[in-house]
């Protein structure tokens, strides 16, 4: 990101080895179906991180404007995001005479004499001025910043443009996106002078770019020649923003013998859309082995060079693997479907800023038929189940009832489970898992959320593999109030919760539909009678309900919640959030409260 980072360990995710193997057997002995399910998986992941708690602070504009009887020295204080900083303590160096003497540019302005000099404070804009007298030189001068709690400082030398006019640049838009898909990009910059009225004399704009915020190299992308006082038009082709990211664009005027230098700067975050392509045909193989799926990852200037394809069959997740300079080898586990060819689909998952997700890409998988012979061991297994079934049958025991581990995973809520305290505050690790089946959760990505200077800021990641495994190193910022714990996945609902204690954590995750269903039942019993009955009710049975009242908005909220919980593809975060701001107000339907 485009933020200065002190020492703070955290954490971020890289695999560096994934290997699976699933295999999934079934054989019929009367009624009884036995499926045993083996997965191995291995991870290798790199914990580092750094988050920074202060903004980096830039002074712009920095002059003197000299007139017939006085001199001003005014410019702009921003942080790195371009954010003015208002209310800042601003010094212009200035002996003791020369500061007694200085007053305010502006009604409603401060200025004060310290010893150190000239003290201003910058308004909601972050601009300050000081007005001096005539004979007082400022070429050379030092404006400083000394920065605050959340601002770091900064200070600039009054430029010996004394006596030129100032102008002023301005982008247009202070929240730049580009789509690097597009062939060009249109960036409008507004001129003027500070001090009004027009200029007969063109100026000339160069525009810049760095790909990076932390500096780096910087490369010209345009240039115009533009009357003071209008717009400037630069169209800039996107192979000159590559590659995807957050950089800085920044337009100057090197200045002429009637008119001072200027700059301004501004943040571009670019993106670019992922394709997905199958990269050698696919073989008939037997998918409960394993359907090795090589896919090539793209853009439109060359290869994708991280993130993630996640292989889907009807909707459900039966396969991931990273993306690596462009490729990935996603290996996909599923029982044949009966009566139709399998068709996957793969979708890319992206890695951080940047890259966003194309079209799915849907293949069909040739599938060979299964050897007769793997049914033998299943047999023989379901026949010595069925064994020690009847001989508990005939010969019944009392167990103790089992009692709930630390760790289960299958109470049916998100919750966050310290289950080991770690005494020595190394970090976190542990397990993401459903909160109804337990299984592991893969892709789920775990943040340290943390108050920061311009509001909030993430102290450390990390994304889970196929075993839903973590390791996340010591926060000292998590011990602050407000600091929390984010969880988010794919197919399941956000969790977010204070952060907890160092130590060994179980994170158990809704899926998305039973969220979504659970809503829907809450509200029934909030809603009351008709709505409410003795057992949960289907989305169908409160669309009937709702359709047999004429209550339209409960209607569309039920089909949408049907849809969303029974349909072909999983819900995601977004169709998660627009069923719940479809859900009406209990209240408005209350017909009276459940008697039960």
């Amino acid at each position: 990101m485009y933020m200065r980072f002190f020492p703070m360990r955290a954490a971020s995710y890289r695999t560096a080895t994934a290997s699976a193997s699933l295999r999934v057997g079934a054989s019929r002995v009367a009624t009884s179906v036995v499926i045993v399910l083996s997965i191995s998986f291995s991870v290798t992941a790199e914990a580092r991180g750094l988050l920074r708690v202060r903004a980096d602070s830039e002074m712009s504009g920095v002059g003197a404007i000299s007139t017939d009887t006085s001199v001003d020295v005014s410019g702009t204080l921003r942080d790195d995001t371009g954010q003015p900083i208002s209310g800042a303590r601003v010094v212009v160096t200035a002996g003791r005479d020369e500061a007694v003497a200085a007053s305010a540019c502006r009604s409603g302005d401060t200025v004060v004499a310290e010893p150190d000099g000239v003290v201003m404070r910058t308004d909601p804009g972050g601009f300050f001025c000081a007005r001096l007298p005539k004979a007082v030189s400022l070429a050379g001068r030092v404006v400083r910043y000394d920065g605050d709690t959340y601002h770091g400082a900064v200070a600039a030398t009054v430029s010996g443009d004394v006596g030129l006019r100032p102008i002023g640049l301005a982008f247009e838009d202070r929240e730049l996106t580009a789509s690097l898909d597009s062939p060009s990009v249109v960036i409008r910059v507004t001129t003027r002078l500070v001090e009004g009225g027009g200029s007969p004399e063109p100026v000339r704009l160069v525009l810049s770019f760095r790909p990076r915020t932390d500096g780096g190299p910087e490369s010209e992308v345009g240039a115009t020649d533009v009357e003071l006082g209008s717009t400037a038009k630069f169209d800039v082709e996107s192979r000159l923003l590559a590659p995807p990211g957050v950089g800085k664009l920044v337009v100057r005027f090197a200045g002429s013998s009637s008119l001072a230098r200027a700059e301004e700067w501004v943040l571009l975050e670019r993106h670019a859309t992922a394709h997905l392509g199958i990269a050698t045909t696919l073989s008939p193989s037997d998918p409960t082995d394993g359907v090795e799926l090589p896919v090539a990852v793209g853009w439109a200037a060359g290869a994708v060079p991280n993130g993630w394809v996640e292989a889907l069959l009807d909707g459900q997740p039966v396969g991931v693997a990273e993306v690596s300079a462009g490729a990935s080898r996603v290996v996909a586990t599923f029982a044949p479907p009966r009566g139709r060819p399998a068709q996957i689909a793969l979708r890319y998952i992206a890695d951080g800023d940047g890259f966003i997700a194309g079209a799915p890409l849907v293949v069909d998988v040739p599938v060979r038929p299964p050897n007769p012979w793997t049914g033998l061991p299943w047999l023989l297994a379901a026949i010595g189940i069925g064994y020690w079934v009847v001989r508990a049958w005939r010969r019944p025991v009392r167990s103790p009832r089992a009692t709930t581990r630390p760790g289960d995973a299958t109470s049916g809520r998100a919750s966050v489970e310290l289950v080991e305290r770690d005494a020595s505050q190394s970090g976190w690790k542990g397990r993401v898992l459903d909160a109804h089946d337990g299984t592991p959760i893969a892709l789920a990505r775990l943040k340290i959320v943390v108050p920061v200077f311009d509001g909030e800021g993430v102290a450390a990641s990390f994304t889970t593999g196929a075993d839903g495994a973590f390791t996340i190193a010591h926060v000292e910022a998590a011990r602050n109030d407000g600091a929390r714990l984010v969880v988010a996945a794919p197919h399941h609902s956000t969790l977010e919760k204070q952060a907890p204690s160092d130590g060994v954590l179980v994170v158990s995750l809704v899926s998305r539909r039973r969220a979504i269903l659970d809503r829907l039942v809450g509200w029934t019993r909030e809603a009351g009678r008709p709505w409410s009955r003795k057992k949960e009710p289907t989305p169908q049975e409160v669309s009937a309900l709702a359709r047999g009242a004429r209550h339209g908005d409960v209607l569309a909220w039920a089909a949408a919640v049907e849809e969303a919980a029974y349909g072909p593809a999983s819900p995601d975060e977004r169709r998660e959030a627009e069923i719940i701001a479809k859900e009406p107000s209990p209240s408005r339907h209350d017909g009276g409260r459940d008697e039960r």
